[in-house]
């Protein structure tokens, strides 16, 4: 019986080898180049691409400079947490683009919520984050302009799926009177709907159980 275990542990850690390795904390660089993937839980995350862009001036954060942190919440809930300094003074404005895939192995999302932090501006100037989905369209937006109530989050609720194609505008104007704006973390929260075997497991077992047999012969188990 110990010999059959052991042949189902090899069998088992040679199909798991070729999955992504967990998401880790890195800079956006890490995640934006040519190939990568990473995971946190039944999630594959892909498909990186920042495109920052900047008028008047004003200093745009890099991919080197955004650092991505994987986050978990007690509720189960997965995303990422990406932190810059994105600013603009008066008569400036930076404009950030990060785009995306997570995909739901086995499972499906029932949510999508935009959280930022940090963020103020003065005068007539503003921050504004938007979140997009084409498939399934959905829109979030998160915000502060200079002399009004900050919106921090958004959220919302769809059908499940099983694959997200996200886009995150960050963008922040200067404005032409006050101190300018500024934003210095944006989160992205997923919610996954019931886990299901998928068909390269149910294919994995089918094969294992077909070897016990062989197995048995061999070692006389």
């Amino acid at each position: 019986m110990k010999k059959t275990l052991l042949l189902m542990t090899f069998v088992l850690g040679a199909s798991y080898s070729a999955l992504a390795s967990p998401c880790a904390v890195d800079p956006l660089a890490v995640y934006d180049a040519t190939g990568f993937s990473c995971t946190i839980g039944d999630i594959t995350f892909s498909d990186f691409q920042y495109t920052p862009t900047s008028t008047g001036g004003a200093v745009v954060p890099t991919d080197a400079g955004v650092e991505v942190t994987p986050t978990t919440t007690m509720s189960g809930d997965s995303g990422f947490d990406f932190a810059a300094g994105w600013s603009a003074g008066p008569g400036s404005a930076v404009d950030s683009l990060i785009q995306y895939t997570a995909t739901c192995n086995g499972c499906d999302f029932t949510d999508l919520s935009l959280i930022i932090a940090g963020a103020n501006a003065s005068g007539n100037s503003f921050v504004n984050v938007a979140e997009t989905t084409p498939d399934p369209v959905e829109s979030l937006g998160a915000g502060v302009a200079g002399g009004g109530s900050p919106v921090l989050s958004d959220s919302v609720t769809f059908g499940p799926v099983a694959t997200l194609q996200l886009s995150k505008d960050i963008h922040v104007n200067g404005g032409s009177t006050g101190f300018g704006a500024q934003v210095s973390e944006v989160t992205n929260l997923f919610s996954q709907g019931s886990t299901v075997p998928e068909p390269s497991s149910l294919i994995l077992c089918t094969g294992l159980l077909a070897l016990l047999p062989i197995a048995r012969r061999k070692f006389g188990v």
